[in-house]
């Protein structure tokens, strides 16, 4: 348990770090903007798998048995992480997978073609109808219908969950830079983690 702490720990640390404004603008200085604004979403995102699948792999592949479920329990879960693979992978296809994972900047560098990028448009329906983080809202579903929970799972899950509410904490303050009004009233109309809810329909950065 204490392995998985302070891998987790040390994965939030580094991945919050390098993405905030000020070592962003450390890197762009240093590289040139074009090259940061072209190729540091792809890296990162690179170096963030690097860092996450081998904690992944350590607290999925074993650990001891904290919480074990009967087969027909067991159904209902995979159903459930059935609908979270859905439930994400349809908000997936509502954003720009190709710039959210960094390889439409790259392309564009490449090619010489204008950066940055120009903004994307705000979603506040489908799936951002419902939760305004629903690739956390999937996720978590998936991780905490895993069964049997073991001891190093539990830590990850809790990590994770951690992480994922602070982190849409700073994407909100962000958010509502880039999009004003606009998005402090798409906050009052959806929750942010819990869809059909009250819970969190305020900005993060309000509580």
């Amino acid at each position: 348990m204490l392995l998985t702490f302070s891998a987790m720990l040390a994965f939030a640390v580094i991945h919050s770090l390098t993405a905030t404004p000020g070592w962003k603008a450390f890197v762009a200085r240093r590289v040139g903007q074009r090259n940061y604004e072209g190729l540091y979403r792809l890296l990162y995102n690179l170096f963030s798998a690097v860092l996450i699948l081998p904690i992944t792999a350590y607290a999925f592949l074993s650990g001891e048995v904290l919480i074990s479920i009967p087969p027909w329990l067991d159904t209902v879960m995979a159903i459930l992480q059935v609908l979270g693979l859905l439930g994400g992978a349809m908000a997936l296809l509502q954003i720009d997978v190709w710039r959210f994972a960094g390889v439409r900047q790259a392309a564009a560098w490449l090619r010489g073609n204008q950066l940055p990028l120009p903004d994307e448009a705000l979603k506040t329906d489908g799936m951002f109808g419902i939760v305004r983080h629903p690739l956390y809202f999937f996720a978590l579903v998936i991780l905490w219908t895993t069964f049997p929970l073991t001891d190093r799972l539990f830590v990850y899950n809790l990590m994770a969950t951690l992480y994922f509410v602070i982190g849409a904490r700073f994407e909100e303050r962000r958010m509502l830079r880039e999009y004003g009004e606009r998005y402090r009233t798409y906050c009052d109309r959806v929750p942010a983690f819990i869809p059909f809810s009250r819970m969190f329909t305020r900005p993060l950065t309000d509580t």
